[in-house]
């Protein structure tokens, strides 16, 4: 038991220095890793979340724009969503998945030697160094990355890696959402004309049929730190269906189940509302937002498909990232578009995880959420939705 106890300990530690010492090898040879000839091949590293995803996918078309006769290869994080809808997407020829959180991603950096590029691009914001170290393995023409910020990246890894790329692209050094981003990447890439727009998306699916008339709410999260209170969410799908009529949806993956039979358990129009999470496709949420009248949820993807939807939504968002997804900023308007409302407590401290990771200075132990997620009262929310209902 003893040895185990310490295996255990010892094993995120050994992980990170292997980390560290893969980097800087392959990054100290990456301009030496070259295709020797064409292959026709573009690798676009997207290794982020649902919500990242959808918010590139205008700038996903642009890139189909601007290289034609190219191959776009997208590389996604196999424990992501994300598949399903690149598989979809008419902009993508090839969906490739690689493991960036568990211990056998080790194994993706010698998998990633046996391919080929004439381009890659590395258009994320928040990179991350394992996903720096992948696109150092394969052999490239060019490699090209945004400018990040060191939010995953410390300043020996942002240096080492900023290095191993041919061009980093330079960005506002304020804080921007991430449209702006997007647009910054395009421009970098020689497209000065191109201005960041809300995309939108239609994913053709049949929905299961919960009636004419009704509303989402996704009550799970990433992680339950920012995840606001169940007898809460119980208290606004109680008030919105007895100022509408209409049925509440409590939705969500598997892992949001339990979340949402609590607040099932604890409204009072129990006869009004239906528990799907966990018994739905991501390609089943998106004919179910398409539909609705209106998503509530917290900071999740499920809201930025209510945008690229046009349906209305609202999220509970943790204060430590405004700005960088809440709320939305866009340099191009089309004029159809329809924002969400990020509901968020108003503390001074807003934005604190934005530059670097680092724990909340207000946290106490035990504490099961973020107080800038504690402080959001239900009468705030109902104040904000109001408008939508």
């Amino acid at each position: 038991m003893a040895w185990a106890w310490v295996f255990e300990r010892l094993k995120p530690w050994v992980a990170q220095r292997l980390e560290w010492a893969l980097l800087w090898a392959f990054a100290a040879t990456a301009k030496r890793r070259r295709c020797g000839r064409e292959t026709g091949r573009i690798l676009i590293a997207r290794t982020d979340g649902l919500g990242d995803f959808l918010l590139w996918t205008d700038a996903q078309k642009r890139l189909r724009e601007m290289y034609p006769g190219k191959k776009l290869v997208v590389m996604l994080d196999a424990e992501k969503p994300t598949r399903e809808l690149a598989e979809r997407s008419p902009h993508i020829d090839e969906v490739m998945t690689v493991h960036v959180h568990r211990y056998v991603r080790f194994f993706e950096v010698f998998r990633m030697r046996r391919h080929r590029f004439d381009l890659v691009l590395q258009p994320v914001y928040g990179r991350t160094a394992f996903t720096d170290l992948l696109l150092f393995a394969c052999r490239a023409g060019e490699r090209i990355t945004l400018d990040g910020n060191r939010r995953f990246l410390t300043p020996w890894e942002k240096r080492v890696a900023d290095r191993a790329y041919d061009r980093v692209i330079p960005v506002d050094p304020r804080v921007r959402h991430e449209l702006i981003r997007c647009g910054e990447m395009i421009r970098g890439l020689g497209d000065g004309s191109y201005r960041a727009a809300l995309p939108r998306m239609a994913v053709q699916a049949e929905r299961p049929s919960p009636g004419p008339a009704y509303i989402v709410v996704y009550p799970g999260g990433s992680w339950k730190e920012k995840c606001w209170p169940p007898q809460r969410f119980a208290a606004i799908c109680d008030w919105m269906h007895e100022r509408t009529g209409r049925t509440i949806l409590l939705c969500g993956g598997g892992n949001d189940a339990q979340a949402a039979a609590g607040i099932w358990e604890r409204m009072a129009h129990r006869d009004a509302c239906v528990v799907l999470a966990g018994k739905h496709d991501l390609c089943q949420s998106f004919a179910l937002i398409r539909d609705a009248s209106f998503v509530f949820g917290n900071d999740t993807g499920a809201i930025h498909m209510a945008a690229v939807c046009r349906v209305p939504a609202a999220a509970i968002v943790v204060g430590r990232e405004i700005g960088r997804f809440f709320p939305y900023e866009v340099e191009r308007r089309t004029g159809d578009e329809i924002f969400p409302e990020a509901i968020f407590a108003p503390l001074p401290c807003m934005g604190c995880m934005l530059k670097e990771e680092r724990p909340c200075v207000y946290a106490q132990d035990g504490q099961e959420r973020l107080p800038c997620i504690e402080q959001i009262s239900v009468g705030q929310v109902q104040a904000a939705i109001q408008r939508f209902l």
